[in-house]
């Protein structure tokens, strides 16, 4: 997921983008920057070197790019 904030002025938003483990609701990676697919891939990358079976997202439209389909669920309990 992620959320914006900002550093002195509302005109420059800062995203941070982080992962949290489901069944230990720790922060497994975090990224902090510009909302863009170099930024979310920085989060994604190492998570799919773990081999998951699965990851869930919003549905934002840059995480259809990162994460292949057949892992990749929108659905908000997995249903």
């Amino acid at each position: 997921d992620e959320l914006c904030t900002y550093v002195g002025s509302k005109a420059s938003p800062v995203w941070i983008a982080y992962a949290i483990n489901k069944s230990t609701k720790q922060a497994a990676i975090f990224s902090i920057g510009k909302r863009s697919n170099q930024m979310l891939s920085q989060v994604i990358a190492p998570l799919l070197k773990t081999s998951p079976s699965m990851l869930f997202t919003d549905r934002l439209l840059q995480y259809r790019t990162l994460i292949p389909p057949d892992i990749h669920c929108t659905k908000k309990y997995g249903i």
